[in-house]
């Protein structure tokens, strides 16, 4: 596993409300956030992904997905 990889599952572990672009960018210095997870899918993790609505700066509606890692008691 890649430390870029191994970076992001860390956050997902200790972040039980997921991960989204902008956290990656912010928190991780990861711009390309969904190539990464899915290389963890490739690798077998459960990574579930929710479509959720915001506004931006400009009071536009914005459209973004937060990937959450589920996990069960055997990993």
């Amino acid at each position: 596993m890649t430390p870029k990889e191994e970076r992001v599952l860390d956050y997902l572990r200790k972040h039980k409300k997921g991960i989204t672009s902008l956290d990656a960018i912010n928190k991780l210095g990861e711009t390309r956030l969904s190539a990464t997870i899915y290389l963890l899918r490739q690798k077998g993790f459960q990574i579930l992904d929710t479509y959720e609505t915001s506004q931006n700066r400009y009071g536009e509606n914005t459209h973004f997905k937060r990937y959450i890692l589920f996990e069960t008691k055997e990993r």
